[in-house]
């Protein structure tokens, strides 16, 4: 069963969380920006294109083909085990692309401290982590997440990561690598969550991907599913987020996307719903200062 709480209640329990995340025994984790599409569902469905909430983007969602990309007040089909969802989810129908800034002329989001000397999120010695949940609803057919640099079209794409050939299988393709990185996975109608760590540095960036880990340890697994090493001379500095779905045959097929969190620790974009028994406490007390006339929705 998956529980949507208020938007209230559900910033408490991430502050809660994250200060929990952040005690004496473990790592500072910082989260640096989090899309839980928390927006207006009163009247139904919306369009997502200019929509600006969450935290830490530089700006708000924008067309990048087609943009027919919507937001659901519901949460996210079959959500992944364990994941912490708060608000509704991002979808998009066939042949759609929305994108995201991170970074802009009008500010630097939540990554001031991650910018390289082109004011792009790459800066050498730093180490940056993605999260986010999808699913596809027929595979077979084409869908990405995307990072973008300088533009969001294709050319200005550097990372590709989905269903992003023939193959039914997932992979990443950087732009400069030899090939793909094969996740050794076939596609399905499931809810996946993928974990990606960035690590920049000054003679190549290295990405290790995390499939489906298992939510609860805030200690990063040893062993990635999939990885590109810093000796292959990548340059994975981005400036932005697109999620992307282009089957091609104008049918049915729909993508949603959901629970996008940038931070600098594994822990920080794996929310952990298990809470110790002071922190339980926290958020009593965030639900008893909080709480407004409202009913907790059930899927």
């Amino acid at each position: 069963m998956c529980i949507k709480l208020s938007r209230d209640i559900a910033l408490c329990a991430v502050a809660a969380l994250l200060l929990g995340l952040s005690g004496p025994n473990t790592a500072r984790a910082e989260l640096l920006a989090y899309e839980s599409f928390d927006y207006d569902y009163s009247g139904g469905d919306i369009s997502l294109v200019g929509q600006s909430g969450g935290t830490g983007f530089a700006e708000g969602w924008t067309n990048v083909s087609n943009g027919a990309a919507a937001g659901s007040g519901e949460v996210s089909g079959g959500a992944y085990p364990g994941l912490l969802t708060m608000g509704g989810h991002g979808f998009m129908g066939d042949n759609n692309r929305v994108g995201r800034n991170m970074v802009s002329g009008s500010g630097s989001g939540g990554f001031a401290d991650f910018l390289d000397g082109l004011s792009n999120i790459g800066k050498d010695g730093t180490t940056l982590y993605l999260s986010f949940s999808v699913r596809y609803s027929s595979p077979g057919a084409f869908w990405a997440t995307e990072l973008h640099r300088d533009g969001a079209g294709d050319g200005q794409r550097i990372l590709q990561t989905g269903q992003i050939d023939s193959s039914g299988r997932i992979k990443s393709l950087a732009t400069g690598a030899a090939g793909a990185i094969d996740l050794d996975l076939s596609a399905d109608a499931d809810t996946h969550f993928l974990v990606m760590r960035f690590d920049f540095g000054a003679t190549g960036d290295g990405l290790k991907i995390f499939y489906d880990p298992t939510i609860g340890p805030s200690t990063e697994p040893s062993t990635p599913t999939a990885e590109y090493l810093t000796t292959d001379g990548l340059d994975l500095s981005f400036d932005r987020i697109s999620f992307a779905n282009f089957n091609g045959s104008g049918g049915t097929e729909f993508l949603d996307f959901d629970e996008i969190r940038f931070g600098t620790t594994f822990a920080s974009v794996t929310a952990v719903p298990e809470v110790s028994a002071v922190l339980a406490l926290s958020l009593l007390g965030c639900f008893v200062a909080c709480r407004r006339p409202s009913s907790i929705q059930r899927r």
